[in-house]
């Protein structure tokens, strides 16, 4: 009789430690990048996924069906933290080296680069090299 209940007991920690710790959870989504991961921000709309670590900064199209990393900046150093602004346009990434990396992911002519492979192809280079055509106009002054 002691030992049914030492197995009962047995049996309540263990479902106990598995509900308390996710074991048996539905995964969501999961994504495979190069390199150990140190940090990882979402924007407040969830539509984006940033990574930073060994392998640098990974920026994940979360909405995209197949959830692609559109978009990624090799660093020579280990990236230790990643955050996106509240309104999820900047990225800004630290690293081990003690250098900071801000990135603008809502300058237009990089949406459409992040974008070309997974989406709309030379539709999106196209519109990118007009957005950068009028951004050198403005820096010559012409517009």
């Amino acid at each position: 009789m002691r030992r049914f209940f030492c197995y009962i007991l047995i049996l309540i920690l263990l479902i106990s430690f598995k509900s308390n710790f996710g074991f048996g959870q539905p995964l969501v989504w999961d994504y495979l990048v190069s390199g150990n991961i140190n940090s990882v921000s979402m924007t407040p709309d969830h539509s984006y996924i940033c990574t930073g670590g060994i392998g640098g900064v990974y920026l994940i199209d979360f909405e995209l069906s197949n959830s692609k990393a559109i978009w990624n900046y090799k660093t020579f150093d280990q990236i230790q933290s990643v955050k996106m602004s509240s309104d999820g346009e900047y990225i800004v990434a630290g690293s081990k080296e003690k250098s900071v990396y801000l990135f603008d992911k809502g300058f237009t002519a990089n949406k459409y680069l992040w974008r070309y492979r997974y989406k709309n192809g030379k539709e999106d280079l196209k519109k990118a090299q007009w957005y950068l055509n009028k951004l050198i106009e403005v820096y010559d002054g012409k517009s």
